[in-house]
């Protein structure tokens, strides 16, 4: 999976882990913004990658009972990854 590869979990990941159809568009949260004329608007792609990553594991993480195999598992990651991302 491209999230594995690259330390990440994409959205895509994560349906496929979990066998899901995209049902409904992205939460206004994780939407592209518009471009914003001040500097302090401005929503950094790392940050918004980041919450992406935490909102999916916690997720995950919820659906198993907080049991971190099944979950890492379910994200297609190795148990020692979800880890160190926690």
């Amino acid at each position: 999976m491209d999230g594995e590869q690259w330390g990440m979990i994409s959205e895509q990941d994560v349906r496929m882990a979990l066998r899901e159809t995209p049902a409904e568009p992205l939460p206004a949260a994780t939407a592209p913004r518009q471009t914003r004329n001040t500097k302090s608007e401005t929503v950094s792609f790392r940050d918004t990658l980041n919450q992406i990553e935490k909102d999916l594991i916690t997720e995950a993480l919820r659906k198993t009972g907080g049991v971190q195999v099944e979950a890492a598992d379910m994200l297609g990651l190795k148990p020692k990854s979800l880890w160190k991302k926690i």
